[in-house]
C-alpha cells in the first residue's frame, strides 16, 4: 500500500498484482493502511533483506524513503488489537486481487 492510494499484491514469490488502487475501495484501504503503519514504525527496525519469518511469526516491511523497515513477533500478537485491523485491511485488498486474478483467468480461456 502506497500514500497515494495505490496497491500491490504480491501472493507469492514472483507474482504480483500492481495498479490495484485504480479502485476507489482500495485506494482508500491502501491510504488508512499507511495512516495506521506510522504507529508501527515506532518499533520498526532497518532490515537488510526481506527474510520470511519463522512459522508462527509474522513479519511487517515498511518501504520508506529512508530505507526498509521492519517488524516482526508472534502471529497470536498480531491477531489482536490494531494489529488485526491492519490485517483485516490487507484482506480487503487481497479480496480485490483475487477477483482480478480469476477475471484475467476467465478472460485468457476466451
Amino acid at each position: 500500500a502506497f500514500v497515494n492510494g495505490e496497491a500491490t499484491f504480491s501472493p507469492s514469490p514472483g507474482g504480483r498484482i500492481m495498479g490495484l488502487g485504480t479502485d476507489p475501495r482500495v485506494a482508500e484501504v491502501a491510504k488508512s493502511i499507511v495512516a495506521m503503519s506510522q504507529i508501527f514504525m515506532a518499533k520498526a527496525q532497518p532490515v537488510d533483506a526481506n527474510i520470511l519469518p519463522a512459522v508462527g511469526r509474522v513479519a511487517f516491511r515498511f518501504l520508506t524513503t529512508s530505507g526498509i523497515f521492519g517488524s516482526e513477533d508472534d502471529l497470536k500478537v498480531y491477531q489482536s488489537g490494531p494489529y488485526n485491523q491492519l490485517l483485516t485491511r490487507f484482506g480487503q485488498i487481497r479480496t480485490v486481487a483475487e477477483r482480478a486474478i480469476d477475471q484475467r483467468m476467465q478472460n485468457n480461456k476466451k
